[in-house]
């Protein structure tokens, strides 16, 4: 049987009351592994941490979430406060990952386009009953919320994420209480709560 890997492009955003350059850092920083707010959800183990954030070094991702993808990234640009672009070149998924740091006010409009196909059949089989999409930005969305309460101390910090899929076609707010986070991500009933909106992305109240 000939197993069909599909693609993924999603696209995530939220507005940190930090500026972008603190914003980057925090980002490149946790990766290097100095700070631990993104996990249990999301675990980075860089193979040189002190050259982690320059052009071609190597990062290997545990995510934990439903289910436990691992895969390998390289980056391929950083510009500090602006962009960061990394390559998924092996492990469960391979394409690209890009970061942006726009600045909106004192605040910061970041925003993370993951643009992947499967690389390994179990994902690639699960895809049609299990809404891959929709646990990546969940984990990326934990990430936005992390980062403020690792902030917290040193910036007052608010972060309001939104969720923008491009196969999508009305809009629709969502404000999920905690107490509905671990719930299954089975594809058809959470899909079409989700995504839904594309002409107004849907907001994710993360307060």
């Amino acid at each position: 049987m000939r197993i069909t890997h599909p693609e993924f492009d999603v696209n995530d955003e939220a507005l940190i009351d930090a500026d972008p350059m603190t914003t980057f850092h925090a980002l490149v920083d946790e990766v290097r592994g100095t700070t631990q707010w993104w996990r249990p959800r999301f675990e980075a183990k860089p193979r040189n941490p002190a050259q982690f954030g320059e052009v071609g070094s190597i990062v290997d991702v545990q995510i934990r979430w439903i289910v436990r993808p691992r895969f390998s990234a390289r980056v391929r640009e950083a510009e500090a406060g602006r962009r960061f672009r990394v390559e998924f070149f092996r492990g469960a998924f391979v394409g690209s990952g890009d970061w942006s740091f726009e600045p909106a006010g004192r605040r910061t409009h970041v925003q993370f386009r993951w643009a992947v196909r499967s690389n390994q059949w179990r994902y690639s089989l699960a895809a049609p009953f299990v809404d891959l999409e929709a646990i990546h930005s969940k984990v990326v969305h934990a990430g936005f919320k992390g980062s403020t309460s690792m902030s917290a101390s040193k910036t007052p910090v608010h972060a309001s994420g939104e969720v923008n899929h491009d196969n999508c076609a009305r809009s629709a707010k969502v404000d999920q209480p905690a107490a509905q986070a671990e719930q299954p991500f089975f594809s058809r009933p959470f899909r079409a709560r989700l995504t839904t909106s594309c002409d107004d992305p849907i907001s994710v109240a993360m307060s």
